[in-house]
């Protein structure tokens, strides 16, 4: 049931609001066409063997029956259905039945990294924590040849999804290890199974390369583990952050929770990780902050009740957790359906948009401190996918990356980040426009301003608008500046 409950707020919105979902849409478009026109005269799809490929893998083999964003949006669905059972499976495992404290760990599926679209991350972590309790099973069973056989080909297909999902479960196995045997060198060569990706990272098989820096900056650190339900309502989300912390002092009482040691040292593991990452790595963002929902995860997870309690407590606590988690999956369904509406109203500029074109999108970015996002960053990976036009915002990805950008001319407005304008005003609107390569691009969209667009672009003509958005279409190039009167 809960496997269920926690797919609802994917059901309503046609295309999961996920920042970085509509960009991937739209690579997985060019993944589909191939060479063919008009896509392959800018995008070229290469595949390789990296440690990055879990939803990609899975959409190329249900898209050409399903179609692409219904595919996609299965996918996503699947994904924290797939970490609901994962955990249920681990609490049973390692408590010999699922702990009412269980129940508090389930919302931080809908967490900072799912809701940036990180879907073969998350994917990867949801699945390494069935494979944890598998291997944790057949540990106890001491099937440890049967073990083995099993989790070489599992680490490799673990770390073929994301990277993550394959490093999180040897850290995690090896935490559990040191709380069985109580020796790290024990521990490490039972967790001998899980290096077989060591090869294909050396030898090749991996992405990377990009910039690696900001390390240790503990108080941003800090702020994103308060941020971990980050939403749409500041107050609800930090409020929640809030229930985990006072779900956690319990251990501190004689007659409350106390923590099973594997799935403690597992979360201590993964709050070490945390800090010692940096918030860049290899060219990719929240790579540190990522980890912190899952620290925080494991830490639920092996929270179970001491001898000591009564059974009505413990079902107090059940139930407690149970409507914590149904109260969380409410404001999530609530807060995914307002964006399924704001991406709607964006994208019916996409109808006025001739199949072929070339789309410079504009995307308005508040450096205001709000708590919610309007997720658009990368929307116009719905007109790449939809209309087959030439989008600014596919990411141009470093080391070995499966889609590549071969569009000069458009240059310096080839790929992400150029479509992002922070902090906008009219006088930097003007600016941008008047930078962009009129001769590459057949329309220019602007997207979320904090004021009202402009009526009329000189050498433009505006075929649609809503609020603070606008569509125009490209009619030639800036006439040339006139001299100074002298």
């Amino acid at each position: 049931m809960a496997a269920i409950l926690v797919c609802v707020p994917l059901l309503w919105p046609a295309v999961p609001p996920l920042t970085d979902v509509p960009g991937h849409i739209g690579r997985y478009r060019v993944m589909l066409d191939g060479s063919t026109l008009p896509l392959s005269q800018w995008y070229h799809f290469h595949w390789r063997l990296i440690g990055n490929l879990g939803v990609d893998l899975i959409v190329a083999a249900l898209a050409p029956g399903l179609g692409l964003e219904p595919a996609v949006k299965l996918v996503t669905i699947a994904i924290p259905a797939i970490g609901v059972v994962g955990a249920l499976w681990l609490s049973r495992e390692v408590h010999g039945r699922i702990s009412p404290a269980a129940p508090f760990a389930l919302p931080l599926f809908y967490n900072q990294a799912f809701h940036t679209g990180f879907l073969n991350f998350s994917l990867a972590m949801g699945l390494s924590l069935s494979a944890l309790a598998l291997w944790l099973r057949l540990g106890r069973l001491q099937r440890l040849r049967l073990r083995a056989a099993i989790f070489v080909p599992l680490s490799v297909m673990l770390w073929a999804i994301h990277i993550f999902g394959w490093a999180v479960l040897g850290l995690v196995a090896f935490a559990a290890g040191l709380a069985e045997r109580g020796h790290p060198v024990r521990a490490a060569l039972a967790c001998l199974p899980l290096i077989a990706p060591v090869p294909l990272i050396l030898f090749g098989g991996v992405g990377g390369g990009g910039a690696t820096h900001d390390f240790f900056n503990i108080y941003e650190k800090l702020t994103w583990f308060m941020m971990i339900f980050r939403d749409r309502w500041m107050i609800w989300d930090v409020l929640s952050f809030a229930v985990l912390l006072a779900l956690f002092c319990t251990v501190l009482h004689p007659r409350q929770m106390e923590t099973a040691e594997t799935l403690r040292n597992g979360a201590l593991a993964l709050f070490a990780a945390f800090m010692i990452l940096p918030y860049w790595l290899f060219g990719s963002a929240l790579a540190d902050t990522r980890l912190a929902a899952y620290a925080m995860m494991f830490a639920a997870l092996s929270l179970r009740p001491k001898p000591t309690m009564n059974r009505r407590m413990a079902g107090l606590y059940a139930i407690v957790g149970l409507a914590f988690f149904v109260a969380r999956i409410a404001g999530n369904t609530v807060s995914l359906a307002a964006l399924d509406d704001r991406f709607t109203q964006e994208l019916a500029a996409v109808d006025h948009l001739p199949a072929g074109s070339r789309v410079a999108s504009l995307v308005s970015v508040s450096c205001d401190p709000i708590w919610k996002s309007a997720r658009l960053d990368h929307i116009g990976g719905l007109a790449l996918a939809r209309r087959r036009v030439f989008s600014d915002e596919q990411w141009r990805n470093v080391g070995a990356p499966l889609m590549t950008i071969n569009y000069p001319a458009a240059r310096p407005f080839e790929a992400d980040p150029s479509q992002l304008m922070r902090c906008p005003d009219h006088r930097t609107l003007a600016r941008v426009i008047s930078s962009i390569p009129r001769d590459a691009f057949d329309y220019l969209w602007l997207i979320d301003l904090p004021f009202m667009p402009p009526p009329t672009i000189t050498g433009m003509t505006s075929i649609w608008h809503h609020e603070r958005s606008a569509l125009y279409r490209i009619e030639g190039p800036l006439p040339p500046k006139r001299p100074p009167l002298r």
